[in-house]
């Protein structure tokens, strides 16, 4: 074989590398964290803040919480982390988790020869978050609470990957506390503004 033959294979290979290379998967976008530092903090004049976690996942399917990045009891501790901060010598706040779920329902699929053909969306996931905020000062004779619940669904397709599955839960847990941080901070400065120090 010539030389000719050789620069010829040797240009083919090249030209199959890089048509490799260009349908190489491109690397994953970084996951956004389900975090409040850029919130600020608010400062509660009492000496305590403890965490009650009311709701228990049953941790199997179609409950699915558990298996999120940051699952959403884990983002409420979170929350009351980088939001709150007891400042106080006296008296006590209780979070407490109320609902934390995400929950999976299968999607109906489409048959017969058309489904072959088709990206359907499999899976529908409804997620729930609810904080009650109780405060109790006696020594200052104020006491109340703050409510909040909130709720996104989001669907996905049958040909998704798990890194695309998590990262569906982690959107959905993001957006149901960015809902929830505004209306628990509303409902602080409605239900315990006297404890709230400016």
């Amino acid at each position: 074989m010539g030389a000719g033959w050789f620069r010829g294979a040797r240009a083919w290979g090249v030209a199959l590398a890089l048509v490799v290379a260009g349908c190489a998967a491109p690397p994953p976008a970084k996951s956004v964290p389900v975090d409040f530092a850029g919130r600020g903090v608010i400062a509660l004049d009492v000496a305590s803040i403890q965490i009650v976690e009311h709701y228990q996942s049953p941790m199997v399917r179609p409950h699915v919480d558990q298996l999120a990045p940051t699952p959403p009891r884990v983002a409420v501790r979170r929350w009351v982390a980088e939001r709150l901060r007891a400042v106080g010598h006296s008296g006590s706040v209780q979070v407490i988790i109320k609902d934390a779920s995400i929950v999976e329902t299968q999607l109906p699929r489409t048959e017969g020869l058309k489904g072959l053909f088709t990206t359907d969306q499999s899976q529908r996931y409804d997620g729930r978050i609810e904080v009650k905020i109780v405060a109790d000062a006696p020594n200052r004779l104020v006491s109340g609470y703050a409510q909040a619940a909130a709720s996104h669904s989001i669907t996905v397709p049958d040909d998704i990957t798990l890194a695309g599955r998590e990262e569906t839960w982690n959107t959905l847990v993001r957006e149901m506390m960015g809902d929830l941080d505004d209306r628990l901070e509303h409902g602080i400065y409605d239900g315990l503004g006297p404890l709230v120090r400016r």
